[in-house]
């Protein structure tokens, strides 16, 4: 995009999250200059170095001492490290920049408290708030970025900040950027709140900034000297400090704020020409599997609902904004949607002309072939002869009845039309104006003439005869008029770039809005032809002779008392008559196309507007699951090869569809060798992706970009794009033997098939994301489209794909996910804590305290879990009691907690009680273990002390754990006996057990054994009491 000369203008970028850091990024690399090529390199450039080493290891360190005072759940320095890598690459020490170049950027973050409005009396809070900037270049190449605010009648005005200028610097300098950009990134309760200060109208008293000073990028660090003098009027603003989180809460895809930026900067394209706003986001699929309506059950149910309300949530102001603006009402798309609704009228013409029997059913119909290269090239000769013959005879005053409509119609449906050209080429644009305004003259000067006929074929007293002879004349005059209409807009992409002047565009433009805003002759005149033909299948049924109920149904029609053909007489002959039933069943189809031209007359009365604004609105979608996309999108930080991964995914969407965009532009026509794609039959500006040629086209394209941007250096981006293009080939064309002929031929043989390095993961983790497949539609033969994968799915594959990872928590994840779960949850869980007995609001009341039990519950499950999990290992001390305190509970509570005894076993038999303090177990197996007995302190219903010790094998089942083995019974003072047998089931993670068997299988000494136990008891009491301990 950075080879001059470019074919569009980017006016803003916006984003939320990690999207405010892209933002700055784009509007940077945009400003680059021509010659800048140290981004060039596939595997190395600044989108990529800052991001692909945040990981959870740094996020989320098992050291206390790597996160600050301030941190929240996760440690902020990855993130500031990587803010502070595109600090310096692009703001402190960059690449060449044209002078000149300006970009408008738009943040949007959080405010921790609401900011409330009252009008007449009713209060109002909002919390969301954005951030205007401006990147730009000065005269020497050096960027900047400064504050851009909206104008008042913005819709983002009233809730933008503008931030204190530091004084000696030209803009806001770097520093305030990158804490602006984590503001926006500052995820809730995961990193800490950001402190801005803006230059606000108003400011609490407690919030205003006297010294100029504020919070810094990094901890401890502050941004100096602000002021508010540069940003008028200084007079009525003061520095105010607020607190700032995550910008994507409430607007996660501000395409609002890209709206007012956008057309704030004074961006004004050319006709034909929307200003086109593109959404970039990981949760959009293209080619994705029919997703099942799923009804969940039991908790899953208000689990689904929380999250779609957060959902919701986040898409709050996209919503607002998608609702609000003018979106898709281009010149472009209301053509299109004319063209096809128009085209549908024809059709129901033929149809209700076959079912009256008109016309037999082998009549030719609208030959759609003609509108494809390469008899296109010759239709737009014929349709320039016919056209000027019919304005040159409307210019005369002849009446249309007289023209010879059949001579330009019938080869239109018969497929002959421009038969006899030879090596015919495309019309030039002028040649396309001079048709334009010859189909709009045509329909001008006919105009009073045509609603005569559409009256006299509505008309009571109009013979029967003379209104079939005009069916044929409608029919005609349709047939020409839509063809034209369809050639035309095949013609706009060829259009947009050609030579033509700004005056020339313009009449084009009118002329086709006009044609499109005037259907609506074409369907009163479709609708009175199928009034005359069912008067004329009546009286035909009825042998001319018309019974009581056909007469009153055929005078109801004739004089418009039944416009909908819904009165009981008429259905009462349609139920007797299948033509009668045909004909009417078209009438409602002819009501719905009415009220979509009433729409389509609606957008071209606001698109006629010289300052109308035209907006489109561009969806890009993934194809491939993604290896970042579980755990709420933060699975990518497990495993520096994921995020690799998903870097080179993104690189082959944006490819692939800049090539779809480059084959829609190329319109009909085939260029430099490249054949011309297939748009679909009932929208003509979009691609037909199932089409073969269209795919031809694509894979031509696709290869001049790659070799543009030079991907074939790297062997990742090459292996990656090769793979995934031959999957969404058979995916789009419904058939891997279709992908596999095309795959043979020139315009996709050049994927070839390339390899990685030795020992790259970016392979096997590919197989493991694209593993899972589907049929795309209901009903299809093949399952062509990829799934996505849950995060168990995403671990299998990678274990089936032989994927090996670089990092430590991702080995333990695909070792065992129930242990390494688990292990996080407790680290997550001890994070949680400090943060929350270490907060300098902490006060021990009753919210927080019922916090805490919370927080402990956690411990308990996830310290078991744990423990209990993976193997072979030995534990012994298989207690959920810490090695080290927790926050709050010092050395002494955690030694008292080891004096508390780990089970107490209750003899339900012969009454008694044990206690054992310490069990150590064999883990061999995730689902087997060998358990030992060790009640220190053993003593039976008659008081005698005994000490019993004993091994069990156990094994694992679900929730449920069962052992069997031998124990001996080892009295304080007696006669050792021989050992006893007992099996145990335990429960709740074998927190409850029974146990059952014989003391000892000496004769006489064979006593029941029935004992109910609670384990990990003293774990019980230090998560539930002690370590809460101040």
């Amino acid at each position: 995009m950075r080879t001059p000369p470019r074919q569009i203008e980017l006016a803003a970028v916006t984003g939320a999250s990690a999207g405010a850091a892209n933002a700055v990024m784009a509007a940077a690399m945009w400003c680059e200059d021509w010659s800048e090529t140290r981004d060039d390199d596939p595997d190395k450039n600044i989108f990529h170095d800052a991001w692909a080493a945040v990981g959870i290891e740094e996020l989320l360190p098992d050291r206390p001492s790597a996160y600050t005072a301030a941190d929240g759940l996760l440690s902020a320095a990855p993130l500031e490290e990587a803010i502070r890598r595109i600090r310096t690459l692009l703001l402190e020490h960059g690449p060449r920049f044209r002078p000149g170049c300006a970009v408008s950027i738009g943040l949007t973050v959080t405010r921790d408290r609401p900011q409330e409005r009252q009008v007449a009396g009713v209060r109002a809070g909002t919390q969301r708030f954005v951030i205007p900037w401006r990147f730009e270049v000065d005269e020497q190449g050096r960027p900047r970025v400064v504050a851009a605010a909206l104008p008042p009648d913005r819709g983002s005005a009233a809730a933008q900040l503008l931030l204190g200028e530091p004084a000696g610097t030209s803009g806001i300098g770097s520093l305030l950027t990158s804490q602006a950009i984590l503001a926006s990134m500052a995820f809730p309760f995961a990193f800490r709140a950001r402190d801005l200060c803006d230059c606000a109208t108003s400011c609490p008293d407690e919030n205003v900034v006297s010294d100029g000073s504020c919070e810094g990028p990094d901890f401890g660090q502050s941004i100096t000297s602000l002021s508010c003098d540069r940003l008028p009027p200084p007079e009525s603003r003061q520095l105010c400090r607020r607190s700032y989180i995550d910008g994507g809460i409430f607007d996660n895809a501000p395409i609002g704020l890209a709206v007012d930026l956008a057309e704030a900067s004074g961006a004004h394209p050319p006709p034909f020409s929307p200003i086109t706003y593109l959404i970039v986001d990981p949760d959009y699929r293209r080619s994705a599997p029919q997703a099942s309506d799923s009804s969940a059950s039991g908790l899953a149910r208000p689990a689904r609902l929380i999250a779609n309300l957060v959902g919701t949530a986040r898409d709050t102001e996209l919503a607002r904004a998608i609702r609000d603006e003018r979106w898709e009402r281009t010149t472009q798309s209301t053509l299109a949607e004319a063209a096809q609704l128009q085209t549908e009228a024809v059709g129901i013409q033929e149809e209700m002309a076959r079912i009256a029997g008109a016309s037999d059913g082998d009549r030719p119909k609208l030959r759609l072939e003609l509108l494809r290269s390469p008899r296109r090239e010759a239709l737009g000769r014929f349709l320039l002869r016919c056209l000027g013959d019919l304005r040159r005879a409307a210019e005369r005053g002849a009446d249309p009845e007289t023209l010879q409509l059949g001579d330009c119609a019938e080869p239109l449906r018969d497929g002959t039309a421009g038969a006899s050209e030879r090596n015919a080429r495309p019309l030039p644009p002028e040649r396309i104006v001079e048709l334009a305004d010859a189909l709009a003259a045509v329909f001008v000067a006919s105009g009073r003439r045509a609603e005569q006929i559409i009256s006299e074929l509505s008309g009571a007293a109009m013979p029967l005869d003379r209104q079939l002879r005009l069916l044929a004349f409608v029919h005609d005059i349709s047939t020409i008029a839509v063809t034209s209409f369809r050639f035309l807009i095949g013609e706009i992409p060829r259009i947009i770039g050609s030579d033509l002047s700004a005056t020339e565009l313009l009449q084009l433009r009118r002329n086709l809005l006009a044609r499109a805003g005037g259907a609506d002759r074409l369907l009163r005149a479709t609708a009175a032809m199928l009034h005359v033909l069912v008067s004329a299948v009546l009286l035909e049924e009825g042998q001319g002779t018309l019974s009581p109920t056909a007469a009153q149904a055929r005078d109801l029609l004739a004089t418009g008392r039944d416009p909908d053909m819904q009165s009981e007489p008429l259905r009462s002959m349609a139920r007797g008559s299948d033509r009668i039933a045909g004909l009417v069943a078209l009438a409602p189809r002819l009501r719905t196309l009415s009220a979509r031209q009433q729409s389509i007359a609606t957008n071209v009365a606001q698109l006629s507007a010289t300052d109308a604004v035209e907006r489109q609105l561009i969806l890009s979608r993934r194809f491939s699951p993604l290896g970042g996309g579980q755990l709420l999108n933060f699975s990518g930080f497990l495993d520096r090869g994921l995020r690799e991964l998903d870097f080179y995914l993104g690189l082959y969407d944006a490819a692939i569809q800049i090539a779809a965009h480059d084959c829609q532009i190329q319109g009909p026509y085939p260029v430099a060798g490249r054949p011309p794609p297939m748009f679909r039959s009932d929208a003509p500006l979009e691609l037909d992706p199932g089409a073969a040629d269209t795919q031809r086209c694509l894979g031509q394209a696709l290869q001049m970009f790659v070799d543009h941007l030079q991907l074939r250096r790297s062997a990742r981006a090459t292996f990656v794009i090769a793979t995934l293009a031959k999957l969404e080939l058979a995916a789009s064309l419904g058939s891997r033997s279709a992908a596999e002929r095309l795959l043979r031929e020139a315009s996709w043989a050049w994927l070839g098939d390339p390899k990685l390095p030795p020992g790259d993961q970016i392979g096997p983790a590919l197989a493991a994301v694209t593993s899972r497949t589907a049929p795309c539609r209901a009903g299809d033969a093949e399952s062509l489209c990829l799934t996505d994968l849950t995060f168990d799915e995403l671990l299998e594959a990678l274990r089936r794909a032989g994927f090996k990872s670089e990092s430590a928590p991702m080995r333990d994840a695909l070792a065992d996910s129930e242990r390494w779960a688990a292990g996080t949850a407790a680290t997550l869980l001890d994070r949680t804590a400090v943060m929350e007995m270490h907060s300098s609001s902490y006060s021990p009341d009753a919210l927080s305290d019922t916090f805490l039990a919370g927080l402990g519950l956690g411990e308990l499950w996830s310290r078991r879990v744990h423990g209990f999990s993976g193997g072979p290992a030995f534990l012994l001390d298989p207690s959920t009691i810490p090695a080290q305190s927790s926050p709050g509970a010092g050395p002494v509570l955690l030694a008292a907690a080891h004096l508390l005894p780990y089970r107490v076993s209750l003899d339900v038999a012969r009454g008694g009680v044990a206690f054992s303090w310490l069990e150590p177990t064999l883990r061999l197996l995730p689902s087997l273990s060998i358990d030992s007995i060790a009640n220190v302190l053993d003593v039976d219903g008659t008081g005698r002390v005994s000490s019993t010790f004993g091994l069990m094998p156990t094994l694992l089942r679900g929730r449920a754990a069962l052992g069997v083995g031998a124990q001996w019974t080892l009295p304080w003072s007696g006669v050792v006996q021989a050992p006893g047998v007992v099996g145990r089931i335990a429960w709740l993670q074998d927190r409850l057990a029974v146990t059952g068997g014989v003391r000892s299988l000496s004769s006489g000494h064979r006593q029941a054994v029935v004992m109910l136990s609670v384990s990990d008891l003293n774990g019980l009491v230090y998560w539930l009491t002690l370590w809460r301990a101040r």
